[in-house]
C-alpha cells in the first residue's frame, strides 16, 4: 500500500529508541533491550544508536550493565532534531524532482509538496521526546 509520507526504518528506530531511553532515565537501555521492545533488528538498532551517539544525543557505556542514556534533556530534543540527525536537513522544496526549472509552465503538483513538507517539518519541530 502506498503512503504519502514514508519514513525510513532508521528514523523510526531513532525516534522510538530515544523515547524509550528517555522514559527509562536515569537507567540505561541496551540495543538488545530496545530490540525486544520494538521488534526491530538489534544490529540495525545498534547502527542507529551509534549515529545518535556521534550526533551527541546519546552516551553509551559498555559491559554487562551497559547501554545508552540521553546526553540532553528530553524536553530539548525535538522529533525534527532526531529526523535530521539521521536523514540530514529537511529542506522545503517546491519541486518533487529538485529541479530548478520545470518541464511544464507550472508544476503539476502546485504547492502541495511544499505545503506537506512545511507542515510535516513544523509538526516534528513542535514535538519533543519528553511528550511521550
Amino acid at each position: 500500500m502506498a503512503r504519502i509520507v514514508n519514513l525510513s526504518e532508521s528514523v523510526l528506530i531513532a525516534i522510538h529508541s530515544l523515547i524509550l531511553i528517555s522514559q527509562k532515565a536515569p537507567s540505561v537501555l541496551s540495543a538488545n533491550d530496545l530490540a525486544k521492545k520494538s521488534g526491530a533488528s538489534e544490529n540495525t538498532i545498534a547502527k542507529v544508536l551509534q549515529r545518535l551517539t556521534k550526533e551527541n544525543y546519546l552516551k553509551s557505556s559498555r559491559g554487562p550493565q551497559g547501554g545508552f542514556t540521553l546526553v540532553k534533556d528530553a524536553r530539548d530534543i525535538s522529533l525534527l532534531d532526531i529526523y535530521e540527525a539521521v536523514e540530514g536537513k529537511l529542506d522545503l522544496t517546491s519541486c518533487p524532482f529538485n529541479k530548478l526549472k520545470c518541464t511544464f509552465s507550472s508544476c503539476i503538483f502546485g504547492d502541495v509538496v511544499t505545503g506537506i513538507t512545511r507542515d510535516f517539518k513544523e509538526y516534528l519541530k513542535s514535538k519533543t521526546i519528553a511528550q511521550y
